[in-house]
């Protein structure tokens, strides 16, 4: 699903649509990190911030990318490009960090 989103991104030229894509990237990226989460961990979070906190709890090296993504799922307003790169390389740390659980 993220690589959709950057897929829209590349190919919408209206900057409204672009901030929405943007937007809801972010969201979604956040709540992916809970395939981070314990396998003993039966709670739930219930809002971005919980994801957010959650997994910089986890992974505190990863704070400042989680503000970023935080932020740009509240307000974006960064360069779609800037945003595209950053997106792709933490779906890049997600992956690679859910495959050392398995």
């Amino acid at each position: 699903m993220l690589t959709q989103y950057i897929d829209e991104l590349k190919n919408t030229a209206d900057a409204n649509k672009r901030r929405l894509i943007q937007r809801a990237a972010a969201r979604k990226l956040l709540r992916s990190t809970n395939i981070l989460r314990d396998n003993n961990d039966t709670s739930w979070p219930e809002s971005l911030n919980e994801h957010a906190e959650r997994v910089m709890a986890l992974f505190p090296e990863c704070k400042e990318q989680i503000h970023y993504f935080l932020q740009e799922s509240y307000q974006p307003q960064d360069n779609t490009n800037i945003f595209i790169s950053k997106l792709e390389h933490f779906i890049l740390w997600l992956n690679k960090h859910y495959l050392q659980q398995q």
